[in-house]
């Protein structure tokens, strides 16, 4: 069961790409996986879907994901669905469109 609190819009999807409704954005903040997250003291970040970073220049960084990641059905996460997910991720229509904004391109799929 899923039970959330809330005196506002309804919960509308777990799906982050297609949700307009806050609630929806908050509770599945924490279902999916990034790169990194925000370290518990707000000040740096810690791995995720990434096992390790590294800043190569000035503008650029390379990730390197973790090798036992998968999907719920089981299948292995790939640099090319990190990719397709960024790709979603800067369409006009996606509701955090300005979260993903400063990312030029993703290389070396």
């Amino acid at each position: 069961m899923f039970r959330v609190g809330w005196d506002g819009t309804s919960f509308d999807t777990f799906n982050l790409f297609t949700t307009y409704a806050a609630i929806s954005s908050w509770s599945t903040r924490n279902v999916y996986s990034r790169l990194v997250r925000l370290a518990p003291d707000l000040k740096s970040f810690v791995p995720d879907l990434a096992w390790k970073w590294e800043i190569i220049g000035d503008n650029t960084v390379r990730f390197y994901l973790v090798r036992n990641a998968t999907f719920h059905d089981e299948k292995p996460v790939t640099a090319y669905d990190v990719e397709y997910s960024y790709r979603l991720a800067t369409e006009p229509w996606f509701n955090s469109v300005s979260s993903v904004r400063m990312v030029k391109e993703i290389l070396g799929l």
